[in-house]
């Protein structure tokens, strides 16, 4: 093979490879733009519900935990239940600020807040709002089912053997 064969092999080599991205150890950190995500802005404020999802289902008199998520917060807000898109209640009102996960026990069908109780139904959600209603999310639709107890099965009497 002459020289140029090898030349050109070279830079044919060279530039797949700084096409592919390969050669991107060669510049600094410091020229490449960093992905943000909500979280990492300064500034914006958000809510993310991380439990209960759209799969979630909960049952009557169970214990649950609500899981969620706020970014740069400096203002109390209420987390809360909704069915069919309209407001039942508050599960709780929170002062919690920053950067932070937030679980907050729960027991379903319990009474809310505001003396409310809720029962089975297919499309409850949990909403996080500030108490100025500007900022608030919503999760997903789950399920709440009502326990069913076990039936006691009749004790046998023993005097009639």
């Amino acid at each position: 093979m002459n020289k140029k064969h090898f030349f050109f092999g070279f830079v044919l080599i060279a530039v797949f490879c700084l096409t592919l991205g390969v050669a991107s150890f060669l510049f600094s950190d410091t020229t490449k733009t960093p992905v943000q995500t909500p979280g990492q802005i300064p500034g914006l404020v958000t809510f993310r519900i991380i439990q209960p999802t759209e799969s979630t289902i909960w049952f009557t008199g169970k214990k649950y935990e609500i899981q969620y998520e706020i970014f740069n917060m400096n203002k109390p807000h209420w987390v809360r239940l909704l069915k069919g898109g309209q407001v039942l209640g508050n599960f709780a009102g929170g002062n919690d600020m920053g950067n932070t996960i937030i679980k907050l026990g729960i027991t379903c069908g319990g009474p809310l807040l505001n003396g409310v109780k809720y029962g089975p139904g297919n499309d409850y959600q949990v909403e996080i709002a500030t108490n100025d209603e500007k900022i608030k999310v919503q999760s997903k639709t789950f399920k709440i089912y009502k326990t069913i107890e076990p039936v006691p099965l009749p004790k046998e009497d023993k005097k009639a053997s």
